[in-house]
C-alpha cells in the first residue's frame, strides 16, 4: 500500500468521523430547542425577539430557540407596535395567535356621499347596502328616501319613499319586509319585477293575511307582532300574532298554520323556527310540511311574559341564550340533557360571539357590556353605545364612545382611535373581507383592513 492510499484512506475516516460528530451534535443540539410558530399582518411586518430582527416570509414565522421566555415584537412603518412575551418548551411547538398591526391613520372610502343617511342595513351576502336617507319633498315635509347601493356595481337604485322612519326592516336579497308603523306591514317589491312594471310598489301583508287567514280560522287574532323572511327563500313569510304563528308562501300564495298558542319572539335559522311555546318551553318547528314541532328543553324558561322574552342562536350548534321578561340570562345547550345555566340576573340583551364567547348587556346599564367567556366563566366589562364587535382577534373589539368608532383592545385594555362622528347604530364589520362601514354627516363610509 503506498502512502499516498495511506492518506487518502486516513483522510476519508476524518471526514467520516467529523460527518457523524456533527451530525451527532446537530441532532442534540435540535433536542434541546423548541420552536415558535407565528403570522403577522401586514405581511411586510418585520418581527424582534429579544434582540434579533427577523423578516417573515408572506408574515410567517417558523423558528428553532432554546427553551426560556422571550419578547415578540412586531413593527411596521405607519402602524402600532405590538408586543407579547412567550415561554419556549424544550420539544414543544409554540403557536401564537395571528398578530394584527393597527394602523395610525385608518385609510376611509366614502362609498355613498349623501348627508342625513339615518340607517343602513345589509342583505344577507353583505353585497346590497339598504340606506335610508332624511329628505324634504316639494311641499318641504320630511320623508324618507329608501336607496340601494350595490358594492360589485357600484350603482343606486332608488327603491321607495316612507312618511316616518320603520319600526322594523327585513332585508334579505332582492325584497325587503318592512313595519313601517305599528301592524302596517309591507312587502317592498323588487325594481325588476312584474307587478312593479304595473306601478306597484308594494305589497300591505295585513291585507293579504287577513284575506288568508279567513280560511284557516277567523277567530284567531289578525294584528301581525312580528313579521320575517324564513333563512332560505324570501318568497316565505313567517308571520306572528298573539296567538298563532304562520308560514306564508309568496308562490303558492298559501298561508299554513305551524303553531296555535301564545309565545315568544321566534328566530329562524337553517329552515329551522325557534321560540318558547306557551308553557315555556324552548321549542323547534321545522319550515318544511308537515311542519314538525320539536321540544328542545323542559325546562320553563317564562309564562307570564312571553312576549317579553328573547332567545339568540349560535349560528352552528343549538345552543342558546334565553332572556325572561324579568331580566335572567340562560345559556342552554340543546344536545345536552342538563338545566339550563344562568348567567346573569340583569340582563338586558345578549348575543353569540362565536362558540365559546357571548355579550350582553347590563339591563341597568345600556352602555355596559360584558364579555363572557362560557369556558372558563371569566368576564370582561366594555362600555360602548353599541352592541360590542369582535375585530380581526379574539381580543379586540369594534365600540362606538361619544360618537367615536374605536378599537378596544382588551387584553392590554388601550383604545385605538378609526373615526369621529359616528351614527353608533350604523357599524357593521364583514368578517370575510376584514371591512368596517358606518355613516357620518358625509354618508356611508368604508374601511378596510
Amino acid at each position: 500500500m503506498t502512502k499516498k492510499t495511506i492518506l487518502l484512506i486516513i483522510l476519508v475516516l476524518a471526514l467520516a468521523i467529523g460527518g457523524v460528530f456533527l451530525f451527532v451534535n446537530y441532532k442534540n443540539s435540535n433536542l434541546s430547542l423548541g420552536s415558535l410558530k407565528l403570522k403577522v399582518y401586514p405581511s411586510t411586518a418585520q418581527i424582534k425577539i429579544n434582540e434579533k430582527i427577523y423578516s417573515p416570509l408572506n408574515g410567517n414565522l417558523n423558528i428553532k430557540l432554546k427553551p426560556g421566555e422571550y419578547l415578540i415584537n412586531c413593527f411596521l412603518n405607519g402602524y402600532l407596535p405590538y408586543e407579547q412575551k412567550i415561554t419556549i418548551q424544550l420539544n414543544q411547538e409554540t403557536i401564537v395567535d395571528d398578530i394584527y398591526l393597527l394602523p395610525l391613520n385608518w385609510p376611509k372610502k366614502l362609498l355613498v356621499e349623501k348627508p342625513d343617511i339615518v340607517n343602513i342595513y345589509f342583505s344577507k351576502d353583505n353585497n346590497r347596502i339598504l340606506y335610508l336617507q332624511k329628505i324634504k319633498d316639494k311641499n318641504a315635509k320630511i320623508i324618507y328616501l329608501w336607496e340601494i347601493f350595490d358594492r360589485e356595481t357600484k350603482k343606486t337604485e332608488e327603491i321607495f319613499t316612507s312618511p316616518v322612519l320603520p319600526l322594523e326592516i327585513n332585508f334579505v336579497s332582492k325584497k325587503i319586509l318592512t313595519e313601517i308603523k305599528s301592524n302596517s306591514w309591507q312587502i317592498i317589491l323588487p325594481l325588476k319585477s312584474l307587478l312593479r312594471d304595473l306601478n306597484i310598489v308594494s305589497q300591505s301583508l295585513n291585507t293579504i293575511f287577513e284575506q288568508q287567514l279567513k280560511e284557516i280560522n277567523s277567530k284567531l287574532s289578525k294584528e301581525i307582532k312580528k313579521a320575517a323572511f324564513t333563512d332560505n327563500e324570501e318568497n316565505k313569510i313567517i308571520i306572528q300574532t298573539k296567538d298563532a304563528i304562520f308560514l306564508y308562501d309568496s308562490l303558492a300564495n298559501t298561508l299554513s298554520l305551524i303553531y296555535e298558542g301564545e309565545s315568544s319572539e321566534f328566530i329562524n335559522n337553517a329552515n329551522n323556527l325557534y321560540f318558547l311555546d306557551k308553557s315555556g318551553l324552548l321549542t323547534k318547528i321545522n319550515l318544511n310540511p308537515p311542519f314538525v314541532s320539536t321540544t328542545l328543553s323542559l325546562f320553563s324558561f317564562e309564562t307570564k311574559n312571553l312576549e317579553k322574552a328573547k332567545i339568540r342562536k349560535d349560528i352552528e350548534q343549538e345552543h342558546f341564550l334565553i332572556i325572561t321578561s324579568d331580566g335572567k340570562l340562560y345559556y342552554l345547550e340543546a344536545a345536552n340533557s342538563n338545566l339550563p345555566v344562568n348567567i346573569s340576573e340583569n340582563a338586558g340583551e345578549s348575543d353569540f360571539i362565536n362558540m365559546d364567547i357571548i355579550v350582553f348587556q347590563s339591563k341597568d346599564k345600556e352602555k355596559e357590556w360584558t364579555i363572557y367567556n362560557l369556558t372558563d366563566k371569566t368576564t370582561k366589562l366594555i362600555e360602548s353605545f353599541i352592541k360590542p364587535i369582535q375585530f380581526l382577534k379574539e381580543n379586540y373589539w369594534l365600540i362606538v364612545k361619544d360618537d367615536n368608532l374605536k378599537v378596544y383592545d382588551l387584553e392590554n385594555e388601550k383604545f385605538i382611535s378609526i373615526a369621529k362622528n359616528v351614527l353608533p347604530d350604523t357599524v357593521f364589520f364583514d368578517k370575510i373581507l376584514k371591512r368596517i362601514f358606518f355613516v357620518t354627516n358625509e354618508g356611508i363610509n368604508e374601511i378596510s383592513y
